[in-house]
C-alpha cells in the first residue's frame, strides 16, 4: 500500500512528489537562510526563529517532505537493484521503520523548542 501511495506502478506520480518535495526543501533552505543569514546569528535568535508556530509548521513540512522524497528514491534504489524480493521487501520496511523513526524524533525535538 505505501508502494502504490508514494512509488509503485504510477511513474508520473514519483516524479511529481519529487519535484513538489525538492520545491518545498529549496524554499525551505531559501527561508531559513534570510531569516539566520540577514544578521549574526546568536542563540536568542535561533530560538526566537524556531519558537514561532509558523516555523515549527513550514519545518514539519519540510520534514515530512524530506521523508517523502528520501522514500521515493530509496524504493526506486532497492526496486531497481536488490532483486531478491525477501531481502527488497525486508530492506524496504527496515527503511519505512527509520523513516517513522526519524519522524518521531524530528517531531519530538521541533516541538520542544519554546
Amino acid at each position: 500500500m505505501v508502494n502504490s501511495i508514494l512509488s509503485g506502478n504510477n511513474g508520473i506520480k514519483s516524479w511529481f512528489l519529487q519535484r513538489i518535495t525538492a520545491i518545498i526543501l529549496l524554499s525551505y533552505v531559501v527561508y531559513i537562510f534570510y531569516n539566520c543569514g540577514i544578521t549574526n546569528l546568536n542563540f536568542e535568535k535561533w530560538n526566537f526563529i524556531f519558537s514561532n508556530y509558523y516555523t515549527k509548521v513550514f519545518s514539519l513540512i519540510t520534514i515530512l517532505s524530506i521523508l517523502i522524497h528520501a522514500w521515493i528514491g530509496l524504493w526506486t534504489v532497492t526496486t531497481d537493484y536488490i532483486k531478491c524480493i525477501y531481502i527488497r521487501i525486508s530492506m524496504q520496511l527496515f527503511i519505512i521503520l527509520l523513516l517513522l523513526i526519524y519522524l518521531a524524533w524530528s517531531i519530538k525535538i521541533l516541538w520542544s523548542i519554546s
